[in-house]
């Protein structure tokens, strides 16, 4: 392959540079269905908007590059798993502070928060302690559950993204080696 790129033709770095943008183009649309079709079902669509993809280089094949990415602080959590711990929120409870869970009375059909937590106070919600190997308290407004209060939330690995792009590899090369055949 080394030797191919030494002897490629004067268009071998747009055709390498074509091939990558192709791949991160597939990745790209790869990880955006992964988050709004499973394993993770997209409520707000932040995550699968984030992902981007740049491509760089001159006319010099050996400065030809590329990568996909996402700025989203939701990412890393879901692609390496981890905790996610209270810090300050609920913090006068005993055993506080606590992270809000939004009840399934509290969600719309798509996952999304119907009240926040500031919305329910200002609507009347109280905190109730209640017996439960989950959570200590909940969050309650007309006797129906908003929030349950906890400590932690765990999350599993599951976004794929780096596996997504390391799958994308075999058929870049198969690409590159195909341009650069046609540039000899």
């Amino acid at each position: 392959m080394l030797e191919r790129v030494r002897n490629a033709g004067p268009n071998a770095a747009q055709a390498t540079k074509d091939a990558i943008r192709s791949s991160l183009l597939s990745v790209q649309r790869k990880m955006s269905q992964r988050t709004k079709n499973g394993p993770l079902y997209s409520r707000t669509g932040e995550l699968s908007r984030s992902f981007n993809t740049r491509t760089y280089g001159t006319d010099k094949i050996e400065s030809v590059g590329g990568r996909v990415f996402t700025n989203s602080v939701y990412a890393p959590i879901h692609e390496y798993g981890g905790t996610i711990r209270a810090k300050r929120a609920y913090a006068s409870l005993p055993g506080g502070p606590f992270l809000n869970i939004p009840s399934d009375q509290n969600k719309t059909a798509a996952g999304v928060m119907r009240l926040s937590p500031r919305e329910a106070f200002n609507a009347g919600a109280f905190i109730v302690p209640i017996n439960s190997a989950r959570s200590k308290f909940m969050v309650l407004l007309n006797n129906k559950p908003l929030f349950w209060l906890v400590k932690s939330v765990t999350i599993k690995p599951r976004l794929e993204f780096v596996s997504t792009a390391e799958a994308e590899v075999p058929t870049l090369l198969s690409t590159i080696t195909k341009n650069l055949d046609k540039e000899l």
